[in-house]
């Protein structure tokens, strides 16, 4: 774990508000969602929003995926220990890296957490960073001629289709540990387009939360899972320099982490897009977009201010777009509920809801079908839009719904 992080941080906060920590989670500076398992509601998961939590707070750093056993004698243990949250170099709350130690620069994955434990019983418990379901059906959008796999994807098929060879290696693993792996695949592309599908081994866990390597781990455990490939590269400076550099979509940067597992990302400015934004005479209104969606609009503005008054522009129609989806979203799920309540069946509640979002929410329908998956991914709906459609399409109809 990083030097200043510690799963005492959220264990000594779910003690000391046990019958009320989920209503106190919701709160600033936390903003955590609660969510426990469907037929082990003793397991409980932890998840920081994405745009309200406060990433320096010791407590969301725990959130990241996190799942406990809290039962009803007063019991509170971490179950499965995932990564702690870890900054973007430069931001606040980025852990300071000591150099003068041994450092690793791991290639930056650009995939899909997924997080195993190994039960006493032999029993693998898998999760996503973001759910205990992990059986979602997976759209066909990137298939690639050297894997046809059979229909319906679903996120366990190509896990277990990526795990194939390594059934002995899963199965010999201790009990208790937590094992972390990115999991990547042209059926479930985030961003950066990989052709094949697989898991890459990240590193692990002892149950008393302790972290070490992936590359002791392989030793130790006979593990044999590729695992992120590691740059030679001594010094912030070099870091940088190469993350510049580089001006493909076939990666995403790197992370950096030093002997104590303090982590920073640094992002390749092609990835980001402020290579496009710093590049062009005219800045582009859909460059600026892409990094306001990216997250790096700060940065591309402090390297060039001139885009300053643009960048707030399109910050703002952003933002007001992202409040007004929120509320879309909790109104949909709450009707979707309803559904499930009125009807006999999932299909049928299904259909019924379906009809109702392409009635009343017809430019939404698509994203309001994602938003009620188990392991939703509104996020690659948003990452597909370009601004012209945004401004002229998405925007309008979103100013409508709230008025």
């Amino acid at each position: 774990m990083g030097q200043y992080d510690s799963w005492d941080n959220l264990t000594n906060f779910l003690k000391e508000n046990p019958d009320n920590f989920e209503q106190e989670l919701l709160k600033p500076p936390y903003y955590v969602k609660v969510k426990r398992h469907p037929q082990r509601p003793n397991l409980v998961m932890f998840n920081y929003d994405h745009y309200e939590s406060d990433f320096t707070n010791p407590i969301v750093r725990c959130c990241r995926g996190s799942v406990y056993n809290i039962t009803k004698d007063g019991t509170v243990k971490p179950f499965v220990m995932p990564f702690f949250k870890f900054a973007n170099y430069g931001e606040a709350g980025a852990d300071k890296i000591n150099w003068d130690a041994k450092v690793h620069v791991r290639d930056k994955l650009n995939g899909t957490l997924l997080v195993m434990v190994k039960e006493a019983d032999g029993h693998n418990f898998w999760v996503t960073n973001g759910s205990f379901d992990i059986n979602e059906e997976v759209k066909d959008f990137f298939s690639q001629e050297n894997e046809k796999l059979p229909v319906p994807y679903k996120l366990t098929s190509l896990r277990d289709y990526a795990l194939r060879c390594h059934e002995e290696e899963i199965k010999n693993l201790p009990a208790d540990w937590t094992f972390m792996f990115e999991f990547i695949s042209p059926y479930r592309r985030i961003i950066v387009p990989y052709n094949k599908t697989k898991l890459y081994f990240l590193g692990c866990r002892d149950p008393e939360g302790r972290e070490y390597t992936p590359e002791w781990a392989s030793e130790n455990f006979s593990l044999t899972f590729e695992t992120p490939y590691i740059f030679p590269l001594k010094n912030m400076d070099a870091v940088l320099s190469y993350c510049e550099m580089i001006d493909t979509d076939d990666r995403e940067g790197v992370v950096v982490q030093d002997k104590h597992f303090n982590r920073i990302k640094v992002k390749t400015e092609h990835y980001s897009g402020i290579h496009y934004l710093l590049s062009s005479e005219i800045l582009p209104d859909d460059k600026i977009f892409k990094a306001v969606k990216n997250g790096t609009i700060e940065e591309a503005a402090a390297k060039s201010p001139g885009i300053r008054p643009k960048a707030d522009e399109i910050t703002a129609e952003w933002t007001t777009f992202k409040k007004i989806m929120a509320a879309l979203c909790k109104k949909s799920i709450a009707y979707y509920q309803k559904c499930l309540q009125d009807y006999p069946d999932k299909d049928t509640a299904l259909m019924h809801y379906k009809a109702a979002v392409n009635y009343k929410f017809q430019p939404f329908a698509a994203f309001l079908m994602e938003i009620i998956k188990e392991t939703p991914n509104p996020d690659a709906i948003f990452n597909e839009i370009e601004y012209k459609d945004f401004k002229y399409s998405w925007l309008p109809a979103a100013n409508k719904i709230r008025k």
